[in-house]
């Protein structure tokens, strides 16, 4: 929202940045801004469907600001001088995490984790292939406890009422809803068992509001596995799940856009668990708890992908990436 008087306020200033994805309330309303503007998007979509009516809760992607003077970085691939893609991690990391947590640092030397726990799983918001690979790790692993902080259990089968599915059955709607837990115990396999840190994880006053920026030290740092998928599969869409995994010190057992995550984060340092084919993955996960040695390995290896080259294209907001993003907008580099 931008209120007169603070767009009577920018229009004696010559940039405006405006955290958030496309609309057209944002477009309509900084037409009357004469500087430049930059949408930072962390969102999996360009435009938020409840702002062009999509009754069925589809996202718009690709698209891209109206005016010349408009520009935008997040999930969007790159367009000369209008979009550039920047993942959502690196704008998360740098909002609440960057002052605690240095990236070098965090690349050579994951922090401590007690390791006492199997797995964790926290989410809130109903994905199907999440709640399904939550539910074959438990199947797969009987002999492991497999724990959750919040309502999504696994329980699958029970869509939200606002469930959408697209032609290829897959879901079509980012907008679903919550997810239903079991209605009982009985109906809830034996070895899916409440995370004792479900409070911390879900907040103290409303456990559907799950608290990621705290999460790693409220809870993930007791467990050798966090299980973080992502919302939305798109290339450019990372967000903040897998690095709260990895400020733990847990192994991530991830799943979203393979090309961009790989790109930033080691792919020897987490298991990447592809929902079309799970069993893969558990094998890995069963191969390391086997083998202490082999986990503690994985733990010890490089955060990110490439090290400084992996920093400057993605967390250098006083470096490369900075340059880059001035570069789209027409800016002058700075000394």
């Amino acid at each position: 929202q931008f209120p007169p008087l603070q767009l009577a306020l920018a229009r004696s200033h010559d940039l405006a940045v405006v955290v958030g994805n496309l609309s057209p309330y944002c477009n309509d309303q900084l037409t009357r801004f004469a500087g430049k503007v930059l949408f930072v998007n962390t969102e999996a979509y360009d435009e938020h469907p409840y702002d062009y009516g999509r009754a069925d809760g589809s996202a718009a992607f690709d698209a891209l600001p109206s005016n010349p003077n408009m520009y935008v970085i997040g999930p969007h691939g790159d367009v000369p001088s209008k979009a550039l893609q920047v993942p959502a991690v690196s704008f998360i990391y740098h909002t609440f995490f960057a002052p605690r947590h240095d990236i070098r640092k965090l690349n050579r030397r994951r922090p401590r984790n007690t390791g006492k726990h199997f797995l964790i799983y926290a989410n809130h918001h109903y994905i199907e292939y999440r709640e399904k690979a939550f539910w074959e790790l438990a199947s797969q692993l009987q002999d492991k406890e497999v724990h959750y902080a919040g309502p999504c259990q696994g329980n699958f089968a029970v869509r939200p009422g606002s469930y959408r599915a697209g032609d290829d059955g897959s879901q079509l709607s980012l907008f679903t809803g919550d997810c239903t837990p079991f209605a009982t115990d009985e109906e809830r396999p034996i070895n899916i068992v409440e995370s004792p840190y479900a409070e911390k994880l879900a907040g103290d006053t409303d456990r559907s509001q799950l608290s990621f920026v705290t999460n790693h030290e409220n809870g993930f740092q007791n467990y050798r596995f966090v299980l973080c998928m992502e919302s939305y599969v798109r290339g450019g869409y990372v967000t903040e799940k897998i690095l709260v995994a990895f400020l733990s010190g847990a192994v991530p057992i991830y799943y979203g856009s393979p090309n961009t995550v790989f790109d930033i984060f080691n792919r020897d340092a987490f298991v990447f668990m592809d929902v079309k084919n799970p069993l893969e993955a558990i094998a890995r996960i069963r191969e390391l708890e086997g083998n202490p040695r082999e986990y503690r390995r994985m733990r010890k290896l490089p955060m990110l992908a490439d090290g400084e080259r992996t920093i400057e294209k993605y967390f250098s907001y006083n470096g490369e990436l900075r340059d880059r993003i001035r570069s789209m907008m027409g800016l002058p580099d700075i000394e």
